[in-house]
């Protein structure tokens, strides 16, 4: 299977930025879950390391098929 993702951020005055909004998308069906994985798993982190970093995170649609998801990152506290 392969999964194509794409990472964007736009920051106009890095030194000001208190928050910032990153997303990934895919054409991928369905929604992501969050999974139990095992010390030895290759994959299944993502949405784990995600609710771990972010202040919020969703799931919504991207244009075409697919899925976008998205999360906000306090820099204040980093």
């Amino acid at each position: 299977m392969a999964i194509e993702a794409e990472l964007k951020a736009v920051v106009q005055n890095p030194e000001a930025v208190l928050e910032r909004l990153i997303s990934v998308e895919n054409a991928g069906a369905g929604q992501p879950v969050a999974r139990q994985v095992g010390g030895e798993a290759e994959a299944g982190r993502g949405l784990m390391l995600v609710a771990a970093l972010a202040v919020e995170w969703g799931v919504g649609e991207r244009e075409g098929i697919g899925k976008r998801v998205w999360a906000r990152l306090d820099l204040k506290s980093a």
